[in-house]
């Protein structure tokens, strides 16, 4: 389970991986490593001497044992589209009539089967059984460099306006960050399958773009990674190809915007008083919008289809979305959230700092 702040957070702020922090859902990405590792081929991006990694691999690449092949990923993500496509379909209310976010947060809880079996498939065609942590961090490294998978510039400074990584962290055990001078608390929430994954990618932005500094990794921010993760990536062996299950054996895993709801109740229900900031880009992301004081979605000049899924989805259940330069310390309450182009409309809003001005995080962040 997310750990849960030790003090009362003056902010607590969410951020969405896939297409809020990069420019693009990454999942394809991440899928691709084992079936490089079965090849024995790498991206063109190989060809060029890496950046040290944050943990180097331990040993060769472990190759799978599974007896059978899988089949190429375009199997898994057209198999789990035509899924959700004839689940959806139907699903009653249909959409036309989902007019209340209850309406509409109930639909979206209702793909929890969709996205299990999606899962179960992956599992049990053992695509991922070999994998070790070294083949997720180098293939990261790779691909950021390669500009395969990109990074939003300025979330780094951000953070850092906010305060998280300032404290004493002396002590702390794994996973669990000890709260900083300015009390911000700063969570990745994600449905990706890997939390290893999440954190090699940012982590090799941080390299690729920061001069040296002692912060040189997301867990050096201070900042808490919420997501699935492949089973045994330290194992010898690598990876069973399975997937840890978030809320337990019972519970399953974190794949759906009602799990991450209840990420985000769990992590501020132990708060008293403090501000609450959540950001996505997909209708994945809903509950967490509504759910927190302020919601901010990502939206990129020619929005992709996520965000304009999210756009007509909160104009379909009269959430009213504002653009966030235009803010004034209001709370959303469920029936309003705000759209940003970029961390920099984000910082300048002051919705980070719970209405105290604009900008007051001291920042001028780029786009």
């Amino acid at each position: 389970m997310p750990p849960t702040p030790p003090r009362p957070a003056a902010l607590t702020l969410f951020l969405d991986f896939d297409g809020t922090l990069t420019h693009a859902d990454t999942l394809a990405a991440l899928a691709s490593i084992p079936y490089a590792l079965r090849s024995g081929t790498r991206s063109p991006a190989s060809r060029t001497p890496p950046l040290p990694p944050s943990q180097p691999p331990t040993g060769p690449p472990n190759p799978p044992s599974h007896s059978q092949e899988p089949p190429p990923f375009s199997h898994f993500s057209t198999t789990y589209f035509s899924a959700l496509t004839a689940h959806t379909a139907a699903y009653h209310p249909p959409a036309a009539q989902r007019t209340t976010p209850a309406l509409e947060l109930a639909f979206l809880a209702s793909q929890r089967g969709v996205e299990d079996a999606s899962v179960r498939r992956v599992e049990a065609a053992g695509l991922f059984q070999g994998v070790r942590r070294g083949d997720v961090l180098s293939a990261a490294e790779r691909m950021v460099r390669a500009g395969e998978v990109r990074v939003r510039k300025g979330w780094v400074e951000m953070v850092r306006g906010v305060g998280v990584g300032e404290g004493d962290r002396s002590g702390e055990e794994e996973g669990e960050v000890e709260g900083n001078k300015r009390g911000a608390e700063v969570y990745i929430l994600s449905v990706n399958w890997s939390r290893a994954w999440i954190a090699a990618v940012l982590d090799a932005d941080l390299r690729l773009y920061l001069s040296p500094s002692p912060a040189t990794t997301v867990r050096d921010l201070g900042v808490h990674v919420v997501a699935n993760e492949l089973r045994g990536l330290d194992a010898p062996a690598g990876s069973c190809g399975r997937l840890d299950r978030w809320f337990g054996a019972a519970g399953g895993g974190l794949w759906t915007s009602a799990d991450k709801g209840r990420v985000v109740r769990e992590v501020l229900g132990g708060r008293r008083g403090g501000w609450s900031v959540y950001v996505g880009d997909s209708v994945g992301d809903l509950e967490g919008l509504l759910e927190c004081d302020v919601g901010v979605c990502v939206r990129d000049g020619e929005m992709g289809r996520g965000q304009r899924e999210l756009r007509d989805g909160l104009e379909r259940v009269g959430v009213r979305c504002e653009w966030v330069g235009g803010w004034r310390g209001e709370r959303g309450e469920g029936r309003r959230v705000w759209w940003a182009g970029g961390w920099g409309e984000v910082v300048e809003s002051g919705v980070l700092e719970g209405g105290k001005g604009r900008g007051a995080c001291g920042l001028r962040v780029g786009i």
